[in-house]
């Protein structure tokens, strides 16, 4: 029986799709099986994934006949039909270093976690290494609070999960409000309120691309998508959002509005950064980051 399953969730990524699944086949574990989940996209993704259907029959295409705009869906539907003992999924334009998934099953096994992930290495358009993002596992409420201060994620969901302990707590992929920017964000909170277990690999066996194409940029949504976080923590935690309003000694609505005034704050600190203005319109639906 194969071991593990590999979802690659893509929208127009046909630019660096190619070198993502090269890096699969590179990998030093060789038992797994990759299903590709095409939402609905318009350049040539499907022509390259039919490429590696024809050539290896590990391989499988899956399409959405229209753009869902939601990464997460591809995930949720994959996790939800896995039949393996093991599934990972991971961005159609990032790449996995040649032991990655030896290593995070081999750590999976030898801690009895449910789920292992690595530190990133993070690289540009064109390959090069700009820097490293390192994700240590802390204790409940300091995550919790991480998050609510930086507004972003403070551990990568695009591990190695063991599936017979997602099935063991009846856990599933959620879409917080259709959430796809912040899927890992809010999964990452969602998994652990639930008693998964959880193992970190120092070492940046995950290459993540940082574009301008990619959700990471995508700033006229980003504000929305951190609302929803600081959303789904007030409902989710509610004793821990009454225990950090009273050591900020705040009401929980003062505190809901000052958590909601500095995550403004950073928006506009991003696009600042990134140059860009802050648009309140929709962006165009993508299923990738």
């Amino acid at each position: 029986m194969t071991q593990i399953t590999i979802c690659v969730p893509t929208y127009n990524a046909s630019k660096y799709l190619k070198r993502a699944l090269d890096s699969i086949c590179e990998q030093d574990f060789q038992d797994f099986k990759v299903i590709v989940v095409d939402d609905a996209s318009k350049d040539e993704t499907r022509s390259i994934v039919e490429e590696f259907c024809k050539k290896d029959s590990r391989f499988e295409l899956r399409t959405h006949s229209e753009n869902s705009g939601a990464m997460g869906l591809a995930v949720q539907e994959m996790l939800r039909e896995c039949e393996t003992e093991y599934f990972m999924w991971f961005g159609a334009d990032d790449i996995l270093t040649a032991h990655y998934i030896s290593k995070l099953i081999y750590l999976i096994e030898s801690t009895q976690s449910d789920y292992a992930y690595s530190d990133f290495q993070v690289i540009d358009e064109n390959d090069a290494h700009t820097h490293i993002w390192e994700f240590p596992l802390i204790e409940m409420t300091a995550y919790v609070n991480q998050v609510l201060t930086r507004c972003s994620g403070a551990l990568p969901m695009n591990g190695v999960f063991k599936v017979s302990s997602i099935r063991a707590r009846n856990l599933d992929w959620i879409l917080y409000k259709g959430e796809s920017r912040s899927s890992d964000t809010i999964n990452g909170l969602y998994f652990r309120s639930q008693g998964l277990r959880m193992s970190r690999c120092s070492e940046p066996l995950f290459k993540y691309r940082v574009h301008s194409t990619n959700l990471s940029h995508d700033m006229s949504g980003r504000l929305r998508s951190d609302r929803n976080v600081i959303d789904f923590i007030f409902e989710a935690f509610p004793e821990l959002v009454e225990y950090f309003a009273q050591t900020q000694r705040m009401t929980r609505d003062a505190f809901y509005t000052a958590v909601n005034a500095r995550c403004d704050a950073l928006f506009l600190r991003r696009c600042n950064h990134h140059q860009v203005p802050p648009a309140t319109a929709d962006s165009p639906k993508n299923a990738n980051k």
